[in-house]
């Protein structure tokens, strides 16, 4: 079999693959090869075309594709290589410097890759209908909340016009939203748990923002229809999750969409045969790590959502960012060795922590998720005497915690939530007064999603209560008296083999009320290639100053 060799395989060319190639050149390593199974790089940022992305990497609001760009500009600056279709299918590790990856491609057939260091980066997965197990026929129209998103925003597709969501993950309330803006009548968001999955700020953006209903406490249990869903049997659940009797509905439906959470795709090279026996955190689905991001199989690294699921993009840049930082120093022998590697214990309320070992040598930022919404708790590490305040904790929001080296040097650490018994002093509420309006306003600057209260006189803001950082109190004066959103959606592309639909937004965010009228105007526009990421699509549209740019670079 015909082989190849590198000094550093990044097997994904999703967010964490992309940082860690550009990584790796920038800490002197010149022989990187990147390979994805896909036709192009990019993995799951190529459909994800809203905003949100880049706020703590760039300190810019981008969408996937921009953010996406950026780091393919540099795979190209540095002519670092890249192997598309290209299949990983087994790992032989023989020794610590000699890894034989077999691959496969259209173009060469089966082949083996013999790296020095490799770095997982291959995203996670979705759970489809056969994990859920929903009774009923298989009727189409009944998909993931990713295949329906890349139907919309890569092939400029709309699976269907009636929709009813199962999960309310931030996928799930992203593609609630997406569907509204295509003109589908979207029937509601159902949640099994007595709380919602994603982000605050998804939930006010993507279900407030359009009028979308969440149904807590309540899930899909019969799937109607023979050739296509005709409709679907909705029912609360009680604290087992089981069906309450009495409560069953049925609600008509052409799609079906499941966003029931995530998981790192570890299918490879976990359970095939000639794996290489990744040890599994439980607790994340992802392989166990140290803060090396190095596995238990000796200069092989994991980053992203292959490590862990992340909330944001951003976290998994950095993750993709310090495998590389650390795969450079293997190979240049500068990594430590027999290291006496001291563990994360995972305590009360905790439901992961990773890394689950680190050397006491550096800072570390510990990734943690509790098991159940918690207030005014604090999360404890006892053997320093370390407690961190959390007003409110729940179990879709990522907590991150950096501990010194000089914290880590003791010995094992355990993470755990416990009640805090002096509460800080809450906000004084507003008084309600005559004459004055008041309006409930979820910050949609940053993840924390703080919710506020506004107390406005007229049309004029006169106090703000809830909001914690300056960008957030900007926002929120803004929404409380003209809302604005930045406008995102596909338009169709000529001249291209290989890109259907072009990712467009505004540069300047657009009044809400506006935001119809723009899209029915937007849905007739075409583009030609060769178009480059930033150029002007749209100019003085729709006749308030702002510009439809281009999200992507398309090629003709």
């Amino acid at each position: 079999m015909n082989q190849i060799n590198t000094h550093l395989l990044i097997v994904g060319g999703g967010a964490a693959g992309l940082a860690a190639a550009c990584k790796a050149y920038e800490e002197g390593l010149d022989n990187v090869l990147i390979v994805e199974g896909s036709k192009e790089l990019g993995g799951i940022l190529l459909q994800c075309i809203h905003t949100g992305f880049g706020l703590e990497y760039f300190k810019e609001n981008l969408t996937g594709p921009e953010y996406m760009q950026r780091f393919l500009d540099k795979i190209r600056k540095y002519g670092i290589q890249v192997m598309t279709q290209t299949m990983a299918l087994k790992i032989d590790s023989r020794s610590r410097y000699e890894h034989i990856v077999t691959v496969s491609s259209p173009e060469k057939g089966f082949f083996n890759i013999d790296a020095k260091a490799v770095i997982m980066t291959t995203g996670c997965r979705e759970r489809g209908r056969d994990e859920l197990n929903i009774p009923g026929d298989r009727p189409a129209g009944v998909m993931t909340a990713g295949t329906a998103q890349r139907y919309m925003d890569v092939y400029g597709y709309l699976p269907g016009k009636e929709v009813v969501v199962v999960g309310s993950g931030d996928i799930g309330l992203i593609m609630a939203r997406r569907f509204s803006q295509e003109g589908a009548n979207v029937k509601g968001v159902y949640e099994i748990l007595p709380y919602a999955c994603g982000l605050r700020r998804n939930q006010s953006q993507c279900l407030k923002d359009f009028g979308i209903p969440l149904h807590l406490s309540s899930t899909v249990i019969q799937i109607n229809g023979k050739k296509r869903v005709e409709s679907v049997i909705v029912s609360k659940v009680d604290e087992a999750f089981n069906p309450i009797p009495g409560t069953e509905e049925e609600v008509k439906c052409d799609v079906l969409i499941l966003a029931t959470g995530l998981l790192p795709d570890t299918r490879f090279p976990k359970l095939l045969p000639e794996g290489i026996g990744l040890k599994i955190d439980p607790g994340t689905g992802g392989p166990i790590v140290n803060d090396l991001f190095e596995t238990n199989i000796p200069n092989i690294f994991a980053a992203g959502n292959f490590l862990l699921v992340n909330d944001t993009v951003d976290d998994v840049t950095i993750q993709g960012e310090v495998a590389a930082i650390s795969a450079a120093k293997a190979l240049a022998d500068k990594s430590p060795v027999d290291v006496d590697w001291k563990h994360a214990i995972v305590g009360e309320g905790i439901r992961f922590v990773v890394p689950q070992m680190f050397s006491g040598n550096k800072d570390v930022c510990f990734y943690m998720r509790v098991t159940r919404p918690a207030e005014n708790v604090f999360i404890e590490v006892p053997e320093v005497d370390k407690r961190f305040f959390n007003r409110i904790v729940r179990p879709p929001e990522m907590i991150k915690l950096v501990l010194s080296e000089e914290q880590l040097s003791s010995g094992n650490l355990t993470f755990k939530i416990k009640p805090s018994t002096s509460f800080l002093k809450a906000a004084e509420p507003i008084q309600i007064r005559e004459g004055r309006t008041y309006k409930e306003i979820t910050c949609i600057v940053c993840p924390v999603g703080c919710q506020t209260m506004v107390e406005m006189v007229g049309d004029q803001v006169r106090e703000i209560k809830g909001a914690t950082c300056t960008r957030g109190i900007e926002f929120i004066r803004q929404e409380a008296v003209c809302p604005v959103r930045i406008l995102f959606t596909v338009v169709p592309v000529e001249n291209s083999s290989s890109v259907k639909v072009l990712p467009v937004r505004s540069d300047k965010p657009v009044e809400k009320n506006l935001l119809n009228e723009a899209y029915r105007r937007l849905a007739t526009c075409r583009v030609k290639a060769p178009i480059q990421a930033g150029d002007l699509i749209v100019r003085d549209f729709p006749c308030q100053g702002v510009n439809i740019v281009a999200c992507r670079t398309v090629l003709s």
